[in-house]
């Protein structure tokens, strides 16, 4: 996770944004470990990858946890794609709104 692509900080950054509080729950700064780890919005996401790989995720065993097994890295990586881009769907569909 590189905290490039549709999160408020990197956003934010590159002068696309001015606030770079996560739209979703409006606490936090957006990034890649707030919206893994943190963001009710994709809580339910979590908790697929969660029930999928058997253990509770954290920034500090995530890694760890996805070189584990090949099913597992699907596991975890597929998540984080499938977050990204419902991240950018939304980022989309405000973008559209702003300008309509």
């Amino acid at each position: 996770m590189t905290g490039h692509g549709s999160y408020g900080a990197y956003l934010q950054r590159i002068g696309k944004v001015e606030d770079p509080t996560c739209v979703h729950c409006g606490r936090e700064v957006d990034t890649a470990e707030h919206a893994m780890f943190q963001c009710e919005r994709w809580h339910r996401e979590r908790t697929e990858m969660e029930a999928e790989v058997g253990e509770r995720l954290f920034p500090a065993n995530i890694i760890n946890v996805a070189l584990q097994s090949y099913d597992r890295w699907r596991t975890v990586m597929g998540k984080i794609h499938e977050i990204m881009q419902k991240k950018e769907t939304d980022m989309r569909r405000r973008e559209d709104r702003e300008e309509g």
